[in-house]
């Protein structure tokens, strides 16, 4: 819809039809009558003369405003199109590192009977304590050691485990 709005240019009265707001003409109505009342200050001219002036000293500011508007869309779009490829290259670095990591994996897991690798989720369970019966009576522990020394460690190589499920547990 469009609105009826009279605005006050160097004392003379105009009457716009637009579709802009009344409030948006106020301003460009005062804006168009500050930069007229600057030039009439300044030149000593007729009013036709500063209108013309006026006019072509907007229409500066409008072109200066397009060409900084432009080199800002281009700095954008180089921001955007530096950000993509940043993007790639972390892509690209967490599957190396991922590799890597699986590399490591196998490199650090011994292998079981028959070649096959042990499940990284299996539970790795101690040997049962010095008093199980299953033990041979020569290997049970002596009675001057504590009941409550936990039992010996199985050795180191078969504790390792893969970084990554280090991590998670």
């Amino acid at each position: 819809m469009a609105n009826r709005v009279v605005i006050d240019i160097c004392g003379e009265e105009y009457t716009f039809v637009a579709e802009e707001s009344s409030a948006y003409m106020q301003r460009v109505g005062a804006y168009v009558d500050g930069k007229m009342r600057e030039v009439l200050d300044s030149a000593h001219v007729g009013r036709t003369d500063a209108a013309v002036l006026t006019a072509t000293n907007i229409a500066d500011e409008l072109f200066k405003a397009q060409a900084s508007a432009e080199q800002l869309r281009g700095q954008i779009k180089r921001y955007v199109d530096e950000a993509g490829k940043a993007q790639l290259e972390v892509s690209e670095l967490k599957r190396e590192i991922f590799r890597m990591q699986q590399k490591l994996d196998r490199q650090q897991r011994p292998p079981q009977k028959g070649g096959q690798r042990q499940d990284r989720r299996q539970p790795i369970t101690p040997p049962p304590p010095p008093s199980a019966p299953a033990q041979p009576p020569e290997e049970r522990p002596s009675e001057e050691q504590p009941a409550e020394q936990p039992a010996a460690l199985p050795d180191q190589q078969s504790l390792s485990l893969p970084l990554a499920e280090a991590q998670e547990e």
